[in-house]
């Protein structure tokens, strides 16, 4: 089972990574937001399994939401 596991996962990376560069980032700036968006999506499913009332609810959701895309995304994207 663990190939398969790392075949999706190295083919959600590169697709997120593909992605970024498509918003005109460097191949390595690309590479990195793609292994921060997808770490930061894999831990958020973890909060939610393992500890959800860490995870923010509600109007708290949204500026947590709007957080994570300034983050992740180039600033002329994240408008």
């Amino acid at each position: 089972m663990r190939p398969y596991l790392r075949r999706v996962t190295e083919n959600r990376i590169g697709y997120l990574e593909a992605c970024f560069r498509e918003l005109g980032l460097p191949t390595e700036e690309a590479r990195y937001r793609a292994l921060l968006v997808y770490a930061a999506h894999t831990g958020t499913f973890r909060l939610l399994r393992d500890a959800p009332d860490l995870m923010p609810r509600e109007k708290d959701y949204e500026a947590y939401r709007r957080h994570l895309l300034s983050t992740f995304l180039p600033e002329d994207e994240a408008g």
